[in-house]
């Protein structure tokens, strides 16, 4: 039995009135003899609580041990490549409960489980970033987060073994394989192999039984690495037969019966607006002005679940994706193509049915009135974003001729969103950063190689015709929200909780390391974040020191309960607006499909009202905001392997890069061009350094150079793993060498090196916040 505050307290609660000796506790615990110096450590820790008393030599349960309970925490585990565990509530991955590897039970990461938190008295995990961490034991395995391993088999002398690559899986691994299978298997040693899991560990240090499956390639091989993540992550490339059987009986047209209980908007001049590669579009937009200080805007949004019914084939699919995933050259929708890019998608002069809400707003972006309704539309024109920015700035030349005869309605559109986006400033909504991202550029003729990796920004002239249709997605959002609100009907909330405190007080301290004297209090509401932002904008680390304060937030996801949304500074939001793509849309419509019945309002033809339950809200959200997470991480895995097979023919040449993050381990690195980031090892870096976390610099001792985020340095290419998506540099040069102080430079308040030959801290434009 592992040695835990609640497997102690159970002992002793069981225990006669005198209490026990250390020994018979140890002994309770199946713990050797040269463990009970920990059951003693253990044993005062819950003394101090008031859990236990002592008395002598005997131990029982205290007045607190009596009372307690032990908090239950439900959550994903996430495993770090060191074998430490954090479940993760919902918030922030690595940011929950921390569990030692010997208390995790049977679990592995990505399971869903249940942790026992210890008292807050006992055994609370420190860390150099801030305050300590909770901990506590994995007592239940509520869900298995994989069904399959990927990796490298391998084999002499007959017996086979395969070598998982993925750093999160900690367990030994065991293969289900008889003897004719081994003969078989061993032609493929050296490949990179699928296996489904048949047996899941029970305890800890156990092993997870896998039968070897489908050979995927070699390794090092992008397409092979690719499928390895997609595999792994299990991201679903093929649709059921089921789905795909129903995907096939959707009609290509609509029909009158489709019509029945639906508003005719077909006269209105609805137009699409999306990027130029778009296949599937969601959305359409169209204004009428009232008033010189009032219009009426529009927002249709494709009806996707008339076609894709609650618990149909279609919608299990649909849910188990949880949303389209995009990947250089190429995307994997949630949706088959024949819902995706022809029936549900608004492409121009043709019927098609839509959810649609309507707002009336004035000139201070207040909404004055708000409708949602089923309908049925027509869109008059597919417009992209470079040829609105074109228009919006009188430039009709050429092939942007179609665009003169929606050019008023183009200028409307973008003063109403002005109007909007004037109005969430004065709320405090957070800004919209400009930090460039890495874009993938393949060879035309090879998909899987990559020719390059630019920084791609939004240019300002098309920023402004991407903001246009932002801004009018956002109040689409804002507005069906209050219509749930108003109705005081449950829905699916995209929420974004306001960042905890221990997090503004350890972002406050660094960012004074870089001139910035910041109040936790006061960026801990949208207002005084969006300041700081704005100020962070005009330093010169400011893109790094960007990222540094987007971490210190919470990650938004979805929820059954409203808990408003601090980025948008917004009291109620959902999202309304990608259907196609995204699931928690796809639900919330069915959910207004049932509100507007409920009120007698055209619906769709929604005759029966289905009440959301709250147990059933909360499981969608929750699978909602995993499937979000597992998107991102494969988009952002995959465009890493794209990143090390580029860098691969280019080790030992060196490039000027900058200082984009760093930590324990080591400095994280984004190299000019081509723009991508690459990490240089702490053992690597030349001196002494030490890294300090609460002043975001590695500090260099006895000549050894500091580094502070923003530093322009040069690095060499040492190695790019490109299973893995990796690329490790050497620091050839760059940093400052401190003056005066032998240990590692004069000190500024906060622990910050000043700058040689001088008084000041570095280097930043001072604000209050």
């Amino acid at each position: 039995m592992a040695l835990t505050p609640d497997a102690i307290l159970e002992i002793l609660r069981k225990a006669a009135p005198e209490g026990l000796q250390v020994a018979d506790i140890a002994e309770a615990l199946s713990l050797p003899r040269d463990h009970r110096s920990k059951v003693r450590r253990a044993l005062k820790l819950l003394a101090k609580g008031g859990m236990v008393e002592q008395s002598g030599r005997h131990y029982r349960m205290g007045s607190r041990g009596e009372k307690r309970s032990a908090q239950q925490v439900e959550g994903v585990l996430k495993v770090t490549p060191a074998g430490h565990g954090y479940v993760d509530e919902g918030d922030d991955a690595y940011d929950g409960v921390y569990v030692a590897p010997v208390e995790m039970g049977g679990a592995m990461d990505g399971d869903r489980v249940t942790v026992s938190v210890w008292p807050d008295d006992y055994g609370r995990r420190e860390r150099r970033d801030g305050p300590g961490r909770r901990r506590g034991e994995i007592t239940r395995v509520l869900e298995r987060g994989r069904t399959r391993l990927v990796g490298v088999l391998d084999g002499s002398g007959g017996q086979l073994t395969l070598k998982v690559d993925d750093a999160r899986m900690t367990r030994p691994v065991e293969l289900d394989v008889d003897a004719a299978s081994t003969r078989q298997l061993l032609k493929e040693r050296g490949n990179v192999v699928l296996g489904e899991i048949v047996a899941y560990p029970q305890g800890p240090g156990e092993a997870v039984v896998v039968k070897p499956g489908a050979v995927l390639g070699r390794p090092d091989d992008v397409a092979t690495e690719v499928e390895r993540v997609l595999w792994e992550e299990g991201v679903e490339q093929e649709f059921s037969p089921q789905a795909e059987k129903e995907a096939a009986a959707v009609p290509e047209e609509i029909s009158e019966a489709d019509l029945v209980d639906r508003l005719d908007l077909r006269h209105l001049d609805f137009l699409t607006i999306d990027p130029e590669t778009a296949r599937d579009f969601d959305d359409a937009v169209t204004v009428e002005r009232l008033a010189e200080d009032r219009a009426r805007v529009w927002v249709a949004v494709a009806d996707v679940s008339h076609y894709v019914r609650e618990d149909s084939a279609l919608d299990v699919d649909a849910q188990l994706r949880g949303s389209s995933v995009y990947l250089p050259g190429r995307a994997i929708p949630m949706l088959p193509e024949a819902l995706s890019a022809r029936i549900c998608s608004l492409v121009p002069e043709a019927d098609r049915l839509a959810m649609v809400v309507r707002f009336d707003l004035n000139l201070q972006g207040e909404i004055l009135e708000r409708e949602a309704m089923t309908a049925v539309i027509r869109s008059r024109a597919r417009l992209d974003y470079p040829g609105v920015a074109a228009a919006l700035q009188g430039d009709f030349r050429g092939r942007r001729g179609r665009y003169l005869e929606h050019g008023d309605q183009l200028e409307q559109l973008a003063e109403v969103s002005g109007w909007l986006r004037n109005r969430r400033d004065q709320r405090g909504a957070l800004l919209d950063l400009d930090l460039p991202e890495g874009e993938v550029v393949l060879d035309e003729d090879d998909p899987m190689l990559p020719r390059d990796v630019v920084a791609r920004g939004i240019d300002p002239a098309i920023k402004r015709a991407y903001n246009l249709i932002e801004e009018l997605m956002i109040a689409a959002n804002e507005a069906v929200a209050q219509v749930f609100v108003s109705a005081e009907q449950a829905t699916l909330w995209r929420i974004h909780a306001p960042p905890r405190r221990n997090s503004l007080e350890l972002l406050s301290t660094q960012l004074a390391s870089y001139g910035f004297t910041v109040e936790p209090e006061r960026i801990g509401h949208p207002g005084g974040m969006a300041r700081l932002l704005t100020q962070l904008a005009e330093h010169p680390a400011s893109r790094p020191l960007s990222y540094l304060t987007l971490r210190a937030l919470q990650q938004a996801q979805y929820r059954a309960e409203n808990l408003g949304h601090f980025g948008l500074a917004s009291e109620g939001y959902l999202h309304f607006t990608s259907p196609i793509r995204r699931y928690p849309d796809l639900h919330v419509h069915r959910l207004l499909k049932a509100t507007l019945a409920a009120r007698g309002l055209p619906a769709g033809g929604i005759k029966e009202v289905r009440r959301a339950s709250p147990a059933a809200l909360n499981v969608i959200a929750r699978d909602s905001s995993d499937n979000e997470r597992r998107a991102m991480d494969v988009e952002r895995r995959v465009k890493g392997i794209y990143a090390a097979a580029l860098m691969r023919d280019r080790v030992g040449d060196r490039f000027a890069a900058f200082v984009n993050g760093m930590a324990t381990f080591g400095l994280f690195v984004t190299i000019d061009q081509p723009y991508v980031d690459g990490m240089v090892p702490m053992e690597s870096l030349p001196g002494r350094v030490d890294f300090d976390p609460a002043v975001m610099r590695f500090l260099g001792r006895h000549g050894a150079p500091t580094l502070a985020l923003g530093e322009r340095v040069e690095v060499e290419v040492m190695g790019a793993n490109i299973s893995r998506g990796r690329i490790e540099l050497r620091l050839v040069s760059g940093g400052r060498v401190e003056m005066g102080d032998p240990q590692g430079g004069h000190r500024g308040r906060g622990g910050a090196p000043r700058r040689a030959g001088g008084g000041r801290r570095a280097r930043g434009r001072k604000g209050r916040f």
